[in-house]
């Protein structure tokens, strides 16, 4: 009976012996290497490591002096990333020199423009490129405005800002000033014209034209008569003004009842005269002739000639 209870201890104190010095359980967690880097410019706070799966993890970039933070290569913008383990990752961290030179902006053309009032104002802009962006001159805004109608003095900016917010400008004066040049008028064929008396006098005018106002022509106005009924010297003036009132004139004289006129010793010119028609000057008495009719004058004794191919 002894036997049978010391066999009953033994078996329960093995029992027992069993449940409590058994093997580790081994640990079967799924683990994930994270890698961190940093770029010229900075760095991050730590390089990474094993890491368990749905463990969360958070990662600080840092940037040097004189640079800035640009984004994570996951595509996060915040310095500051926080990843929630799932799989093997690879992040870099970028950096940026931080721009502080400004836009090189010249202007095309001279910075002063001067204009005579009633022109037109045709702006030739100006050009901008920056170290970081290249050329900006399709950015460039351009403020201010001119009237060429009121003189004066205007003043056009052109303003360009890079990405960063750099900016810069420059501005052209543009000086519209008053039209001070008088027209150009002249004359339409000879300054003095001469006619016989009862001759009608055709008037063949004169034209104009205007640095601004451009051909005034038919702004002339003429002054003046001429009576071909009575001999005599007579003056027309043909005068024009341009818009802001700056005028010219020119005068052409008209000889009535001077059918010839001397032009040199001894010869003269008959440029209105018809072959036949005579004259007396100084009290002589002259014939105006062609080339055909000097002949029979002169053999009929008449020296006194005038001739229209002089």
């Amino acid at each position: 009976m002894i036997g049978i209870n010391r066999l009953l201890a033994l078996f329960v104190l093995l029992l027992f012996n069993g449940c409590f010095n058994h093997d580790p359980i081994e640990d079967n967690t799924i683990k994930y290497t994270l890698e961190f880097s940093a770029e010229t410019g900075g760095s991050v706070s730590s390089p990474g490591g094993l890491y368990s799966l749905g463990e969360t993890v958070t990662i600080t970039a840092t940037p040097d002096s004189d640079y800035f933070f640009s984004g994570w290569s996951d595509g996060t913008s915040t310095s500051s990333l926080t990843i929630l383990v799932s799989s093997d990752q690879t992040i870099t961290a970028s950096f940026s020199l931080i721009d502080v030179i400004l836009p090189a902006i010249t202007l095309t053309g001279s910075s002063t423009i001067e204009l005579t009032i009633g022109n037109t104002f045709t702006d030739p802009g100006a050009t901008a490129t920056d170290n970081i962006d290249g050329d900006l001159t399709s950015s460039i805004i351009t403020s201010g405005t001119v009237d060429t109608s009121s003189t004066g003095s205007y003043t056009i900016s052109y303003s360009i800002s890079d990405a960063t917010g750099n900016s810069a400008s420059v501005t052209r004066t543009v000086v519209v000033n008053k039209d001070t040049t008088a027209p150009m008028i002249t004359l339409t064929g000879s300054s003095t014209v001469y006619l016989g008396s009862g001759i009608t006098f055709t008037d063949p005018g004169a034209t104009a034209t205007d640095n601004i106002d451009g051909d005034l022509t038919s702004s002339i106005i003429t002054s003046g008569t001429v009576d071909n009924s009575k001999t005599g010297t007579y003056s027309i003036t043909y005068s024009v003004s341009d818009i802001v009132g700056n005028s010219a004139s020119v005068t052409r004289t008209v000889v009535v009842g001077v059918a010839c006129q001397f032009i040199l010793i001894r010869d003269c010119k008959c440029p209105t005269a018809t072959v036949g028609d005579t004259e007396v000057i100084n009290g002589v008495t002259y014939t105006v002739v062609d080339e055909p009719s000097i002949k029979t004058q002169v053999a009929a004794a008449n020296y006194n000639l005038c001739t229209t191919l002089y």
